[in-house]
């Protein structure tokens, strides 16, 4: 039996999870949590520092281990999650006992928001052409993250506080 069934946000890089996260745990009064942010704060590393030293699949275990302990606090918050949280088994079997939010948004409109913090961002720093990496990322995750959401959000073209509505209006609150 889980403690608190959380709101986790899951989506592509630059959907927005962090930004709507913060909105919207301040709306419901709740504590807010970021996946990334801890893995920064308990390894005392950045995340481009993590990948250059341990590559992907360290940083994927150090991933899965920091968001299985966040969703054992008993408090229920939001948490937003790093991008690649769907790519294990594991982490796609909690989401899927949480109300799971995947933030949706175009290719288009993730690449402008992602092209503004490359150097962040360690999957497309080496790549010389940036959008088709993401594009190929986007499409080996688009599954996985419909498969896990129990809500999907479209965030084009759309303010902070019309995504936080339209999730206040899908979620089921205590």
């Amino acid at each position: 039996m889980i403690n608190a069934q959380h709101i986790i946000l899951i989506g592509f890089m630059g959907a927005g999870k962090s930004t709507i996260g913060k909105e919207l745990a301040r709306q419901l009064h709740y504590p807010f949590m970021d996946v990334d942010e801890e893995i920064v704060r308990q390894e005392r590393r950045t995340i481009p520092e993590i990948f250059k030293t341990g590559g992907e699949t360290f940083f994927r275990q150090i991933e899965s281990e920091v968001f299985a302990n966040l969703v054992q606090n008993k408090e229920r918050s939001v948490i937003a999650t790093g991008g690649g949280i769907i790519l294990l088994e594991q982490n796609r079997s909690i989401l899927k006992r949480h109300q799971t939010i995947l933030l949706e948004a175009s290719l288009d409109t993730l690449f402008k928001r992602v092209s503004k913090q490359q150097q962040d961002r360690p999957l497309l720093k080496t790549d010389s052409d940036m959008k088709s990496k993401m594009e190929v990322l986007y499409n080996e995750r688009l599954l996985l993250y419909h498969e896990s959401a129990k809500y999907i959000i479209q965030t084009d073209g759309k303010s902070i506080d019309t995504i936080v509505e339209e999730i206040r209006s899908c979620i089921e609150l205590p």
